[in-house]
């Protein structure tokens, strides 16, 4: 049996012994915790999102293009938020990377600039969801829990 919690809301970090779930195995049971990268180039942004979602989740940051496939396939995460402008890479054809190295990755497009089209295309390229900068944290929340529903 395995303690894990199941979720990244609080109210659903309660314990519960059961058979090592889909997304856990082949990980060490101290690292049971929902791993989420965040690949955007502003700093500030990437500080913000990470004291959000740090006491629900492990939060990987990256800063590029180039950092954050380095630590897509180093650290397999469960959920990518993804910046579309990138300084040195667009986001849609980081997205596609992404999608042809591992077609079962969750990226979640996270960008200022939400017009539909980019949208459109993005979920044509794979993606699972879209947030708007400024950035909310319940739907954030609500994709990582997403991710982890059959």
């Amino acid at each position: 049996m395995y303690n894990a919690a199941l979720r990244c809301e609080n109210e659903d970090y309660l314990e519960r012994e059961e058979e090592i779930p889909w997304w856990l195995r082949g990980r060490d049971q101290d690292d049971a915790r929902t791993r989420v990268l965040l690949i955007e180039d502003d700093r500030t942004t990437r500080r913000l999102v990470s004291a959000a979602l740090e006491s629900r989740c492990t939060v990987l940051e990256a800063p590029s293009g180039i950092k954050g496939l380095e630590k897509f396939a180093a650290h397999k995460p469960d959920i990518v938020f993804l910046d579309l402008q990138l300084p040195d890479q667009d986001g849609q054809d980081l997205l596609r990377t992404i999608i042809q190295q591992d077609p079962q990755a969750y990226v979640v497009l996270f960008s200022g600039h939400c017009d539909k089209d980019n949208i459109r295309q993005a979920m044509r390229n794979g993606a699972k969801g879209f947030v708007t900068k400024p950035f909310n944290v319940d739907l954030m929340v609500h994709y990582i829990n997403q991710r982890f529903r059959p």
